[in-house]
């Protein structure tokens, strides 16, 4: 074995006995201190790292600490550079905003500074965080913030929260300056309900923006805000929030704005612009203003009523439902449904202003500038009802549509059907169906009402719309128009042809269904109806179209054209028969006048008769005369010098007889005549009287006949034309 071999062996046993009594050794006795760590290699570019700390940066212009960053670990590039682990940078004024990340890493520092511009924050695990004093929560991916403009910038998808309020975007910027928070794409917000469960609400829109320091939120295109009551929508929102922002003050929707209320009783809007403030709860709704083509809808199970206009302002109770203020200027139209009873109406003019309180809702509506009034039935049956005016002014029972009455002024005119009524002024009291027209004043002008048949001017008039009856007050005139159908039908009536038949009074009724006119007038200013030379004047005349029937009472003095014979009736050559009595009864059926008085007294060319009763029977066909009763002490005095007097005369047209009797036990009919003469000899002075029972006076021959045989006091004698007088006594009329 050669020395080497021996000397390794030695050492191996030696290895081996050093390793037991280190095994022993390390089982007896502790362990020593650890190893140091390695000393650490520097990033390439880096000059110093450090450990936990921070670090506060002063304003530029003020000197005061106004940025604070708090960091666990940093590292300073040799070009100036730092870098921040788990850091947040706080900013030291009002506003307290701050940003948290896991890597912070900066510019340089800023010449003149001791600061740098540009931050940088980014995070693997958790987000970056952006804080505000107020409470808003904002977190991203990565943020940038540039201290010389005091902007963030966030760049990829972002969350907020702020107590009820949270939402989503891509991409944001945060200006420090301005407090304004920048949402650029694809926006959304979403407010939770309170604590009563109320005033939850979506909002979506391209791109938001707000603004913490003036409580503001501007949506910007395709906003849309969506609630349990209604959804708002436009191009662009400002809605500005109570200064908690706990709630909304103001909204502004601008472009194609919408209000779609989701239940009854609320209110719709639509307008270019739609600008509104809320109740301190700020959901409730408290003024709202529309401009440019605006229109608000107001629903319930009634129907929509609809304003449209131009320019729509209104303001509502605490209820934010009852309307207690609604204006509209510009082509305003009111639009309201038919509802059961209630009558659809449409009310156009150039402006609206309406008024009321909280606990009637509003009273009362004046419509300027060319209102149009028009009301629909709420069947299809009935015409349809239109009016215009210079102003209207509408009585309001709580809604717009709840007319107690429409008061039209200045140059009226109402329209329905075949009828047209004008006035200076009208009421309208649609629960009643009542129009009323008044003239203005002395120097106004008559109202009129136009009919079918029938034209009406009064100072005063009462149209009845549903029947179309009305009452005249005031200087009444009326012209009744005979169109060829109706003059054949009165064909031989006292009021026949096609001329046209003229009323004036000092009042008339009238009733359209039956064509009855009531005209009343008085002792000093009678009622009067004419048709050419036909005429009856008394304190009432009454007249009724469809039957012909004619009745007057109260100092009658009527003028009558009748025929003697049917040959002059065909010729028309009528005659003048003027009546004067205290009644006048017409039945056009059975062809008989009745005039009755103190006495009725009848004037004719042929002479003069009267009595306490006249009645004329007339042809069956025509205005001819067939007979002439006159009774209660008839007397008659007739061309020629001849006079007559008995209980009764009646006069047959046809034979041109008059035929007189006593009725009465001791009288004795009576007929004075002028003694005839040889023909060109002197007129006699001498007359015969006769008396008798009955006696006959032929008009067409002078001959006075007594027929009968065996009565008692049957005379005839010579006496002095003049000294005797055959004209009964009676009281004065």
């Amino acid at each position: 074995m050669s020395w080497q071999k021996r000397a390794r062996l030695v050492l191996a046993i030696a290895g081996l006995g050093l390793a037991g009594v280190l095994f022993y050794l390390s089982r007896r006795e502790p362990p020593g201190p650890p190893p140091e760590p390695p000393i650490a290699t520097l990033e390439p570019g880096v000059n110093l790292i450090s450990g936990e700390g921070k670090r506060v940066f002063l304003d530029n212009k003020t000197g005061k600490a106004d940025l604070e960053i708090s960091f666990k670990s940093s590292s300073v590039f040799a070009d100036g550079r730092f870098r921040f682990g788990d850091a947040s940078i706080t900013e030291l004024g009002d506003g307290k905003a701050s940003l948290s990340a896991e890597i912070v890493e900066t510019g340089a520092i800023t010449a003149g500074t001791d600061r740098p511009s540009r931050y940088d924050f980014r995070s693997k695990v958790r987000k970056v965080r952006m804080t505000t004093g107020d409470g808003l929560l904002v977190e991203t991916d990565s943020a940038a913030y540039d201290d010389s403009t005091g902007v963030v910038t966030m760049p990829g998808p972002v969350r907020y929260r702020r107590g009820r309020l949270s939402g989503t975007g891509t991409g944001a910027i945060y200006d420090r300056t301005q407090e304004l928070i920048t949402l650029q794409q694809n926006a959304v917000a979403r407010v939770e309900p309170d604590a009563q469960g109320k005033g939850a609400a979506d909002a979506t829109a391209s791109r938001m923006l707000l603004a913490r320091g003036q409580h503001s939120l501007r949506m910007e295109q395709n906003a849309r805000i969506v609630s349990s009551t209604e959804t708002l929508s436009g191009d662009n929102a400002i809605i500005l929030f109570t200064d908690d922002e706990t709630a909304v003050k103001f909204m502004e929707l601008r472009g194609n704005a919408r209000v779609e209320p989701a239940a009854e009783g609320q209110a719709g809007m639509s307008a270019t612009d739609i600008t509104m403030s809320f109740q301190p709860d700020g959901q409730t709704l408290q003024h709202a203003t529309l401009t440019g083509n605006g229109e608000l809808r107001l629903r319930d199970k009634a129907g929509q009523r609809t304003v449209r206009g131009s320019w729509i302002d209104l303001v509502t109770a605490a209820d934010g439902k009852t309307l207690t203020s609604l204006q509209a200027r510009d082509k305003v139209v009111v639009d309201t449904p038919a509802a059961g009873p209630t009558p659809g109406r449409v009310i156009t003019a150039d402006t609206l202003d309406a008024k009321g309180d909280e606990k009637r809702g509003l009273t009362s509506a004046r419509f300027e500038g060319k209102p149009t009034f028009e009301e629909r039935p709420s069947s299809k049956a009935g015409p349809v009802k239109t009016a215009t005016a210079t102003t209207l002014v509408l009585a309001l029972g709580g809604q717009i549509d709840a007319i107690e009455s429409a008061q039209f002024e200045q140059n009226v005119v109402f329209k329905q059907g075949q009828t047209t009524a004008a006035a200076d002024q009208a009421t309208y009291r649609e629960k009643a169906g009542l129009l009323e027209l008044r003239r203005a004043g002395q120097g106004g002008k008559q109202s009129t009402v136009d009919q079918e048949q029938l034209s009406v001017r009064a100072r005063d008039i009462d149209l009845t719309t549903a029947s179309e009856n009305l009452e005249a007050r005031g200087e009444v005139r009326t012209r009744m128009e005979r169109d060829k159908e109706r003059a054949a039908k009165a064909s031989g009536s006292l009021f026949a042809g096609t001329d046209a038949i003229i009323g004036a009074s000092d009042r008339l009724e009238y009733r359209r269904d039956s064509g009855r006119a009531t005209y009343t007038g008085s002792a000093k200013s009678p009622a009067s109806l004419s048709q050419g030379e036909t005429s009856v004047r008394g304190e009432t005349v009454v007249f009724v179209e469809s039957t012909n029937q004619l009745s007057a009472r109260g100092k009658v003095e009527s003028t009558l054209q009748m025929a003697p014979t049917e040959a002059e009736a065909k010729a028309g050559k009528l005659k003048a028969y003027e009546v004067r009595a205290e009644t006048l009864q017409y039945d056009d059926a059975k062809r008989v006048a009745v005039y009755e008085g103190q006495p009725a007294a009848l004037k004719t060319v042929d002479g003069d008769i009267e009595g306490g009763t006249l009645t004329f029977e007339l042809a069956e066909a025509s205005r001819t005369l067939k007979t002439m009763r006159a009774t209660g002490i008839a007397y008659a005095r007739l061309a020629g010098g001849y006079e007559a007097v008995g209980d009764t005369l009646e006069y047959d047209a046809a034979t041109e007889v008059y035929t007189l009797r006593s009725t009465r036990a001791g009288s004795l009919a009576r007929v004075k005549a002028p003694k005839k003469t040889e023909p060109g000899a002197p007129v006699s002075e001498a007359c015969t009287l006769s008396e008798s029972t009955t006696i006959e006076f032929n008009v067409r021959t002078g001959d006075v006949q007594m027929p009968g045989k065996g009565e008692a006091n049957k005379t005839t004698r010579e006496v002095t034309c003049a000294s005797v007088n055959l004209r009964p006594s009676r009281p004065p009329r």
